[in-house]
């Protein structure tokens, strides 16, 4: 700011118009109408919408409701200021896809965002497509996170975790941003509530070591304790974000067992690993899932990798997990169809990945006629009392 020339929004091109919304801001107009609309049941005469006639066509919203799919996305943005590499570039480039391709998304999860600007300038951009939102702000840097909707929001929570890594490792950064649990409700046309959470666990450095392994767990205990309770609200949870830990950790065990969430890529993929070195970066990618730590993204170049990544070339660190409302007789379930690796190729124009971290993308089907039978690759795992005797000793 203030230094690099021709920064601003006037130089996002041709190909990045202003929706319809801020043009009117400009004009500094405000238009409103009101109509009685006669709608009393059983009384008002042609009231339904079947009398609409064909040149009032249903908008695609309600098409997806006759296909009754929920499509979700997560990306870690990669986005801290001075840090992180091309970031101006590869926000604008993220922002560009979720306008080519809004029709494979209905929520929108982010993750470090640290430049509320960046966030502004999605917002702007992107708003007739997503026009609900909700920014997350938390200690000095804010939370890093973003949610859009292209369902209306009607609540919104942000809960910062009691560990997040010791102020003491200032370089590592965790302390100071201040990271949490965001969540939104969503209205949802079929499925009434839906809470949406968005989170970012404390980074993995030395990932396995008894310190940082206890501070995810307490993190995953405390977004576990929330997804319960907008479980017992009667809200469907769908929870997605960079866990910075993988399938078989002790905090993923945590999300599983206590929260009694379903990670969408074992359910439909498995989560076993092979026993023989994965030599293709695409396998890694496509089978295993892999999200971090590529070799094919081209901001893993020159890292030093640890015996696991080198293996699996890469780790699976960001997932989209679900669990359904406590069910009653009249809930309709949602059901994972399909989940894959996305934001993969190259920025458009240029030699470099969208982000350190590839997205994970989700499909749901709505009222699944097979929920009962469907895929046991990921069977819910009870809460016993060794596993609770197992996490304290980590959290000693």
């Amino acid at each position: 700011k203030f230094v690099a020339k021709k920064r601003g929004k006037e130089e996002l091109g041709p190909t990045m118009k202003r929706s319809s919304l801020n043009q009117k801001e400009e004009n500094e107009e405000l238009k409103v109408v009101s109509l009685n609309c006669w709608g009393l049941k059983f009384v008002a005469k042609k009231r339904g919408k079947e009398e609409l006639g064909p040149t009032m066509k249903r908008s695609s919203l309600n098409q997806k409701e006759e296909n009754e799919e929920l499509k979700v996305v997560s990306l870690n943005c990669w986005g801290l200021k001075f840090v992180a590499k091309k970031r101006e570039i590869r926000m604008k480039a993220i922002t560009q896809h979720l306008i080519q391709f809004y029709s494979q998304y209905d929520i929108v999860a982010l993750q470090e965002i640290w430049v509320e600007l960046d966030y502004l300038n999605m917002k702007e951009l992107i708003s007739i497509y997503f026009p609900h939102s909700r920014f997350f702000h938390s200690a000095a840097l804010g939370g890093g996170l973003a949610i859009f909707s292209k369902h209306l929001i009607v609540e919104s929570n942000f809960h910062p975790y009691s560990l997040n890594n010791s102020p003491l490792h200032i370089l590592e950064g965790d302390w100071i941003v201040g990271k949490g649990a965001a969540s939104v409700v969503i209205n949802h046309p079929v499925l009434n509530r839906i809470e949406i959470f968005n989170t970012h666990f404390c980074a993995g450095f030395g990932e396995m070591s008894d310190f940082m392994q206890s501070h995810r767990i307490a993190q995953a205990w405390e977004i576990s304790k929330l997804i319960k309770i907008a479980a017992e609200r009667g809200h469907h949870v769908i929870a997605m974000g960079d866990f910075n830990s993988t399938p078989e950790s002790a905090a993923t065990d945590v999300l599983n067992r206590y929260a009694q969430l379903k990670d969408c890529w074992a359910e439909i993929n498995g989560s076993f690993l092979p026993f023989e070195a994965v030599e293709s970066d695409e396998i890694a990618i496509k089978e295993l899932g892999i999200t971090c730590n590529s070799p094919a993204n081209t901001w893993s170049h020159g890292k030093r990798f640890d015996e696991r990544s080198t293996r699996w070339r890469g780790k699976r660190l960001d997932y989209v997990f679900y669990r359904n409302a406590n069910q009653t007789e009249s809930s309709k379930p949602l059901h994972c169809t399909s989940v894959q690796v996305c934001f993969t190729e190259l920025v458009p124009g240029h030699t470099f990945s969208f982000s350190d971290h590839y997205g994970v993308s989700a499909t749901f089907s709505i009222n699944c006629k097979d929920f009962d039978k469907k895929n046991k690759n990921n069977p819910i795992v009870p809460l016993t009392s060794n596993f609770c005797l197992e996490m304290a000793e980590y959290l000693k």
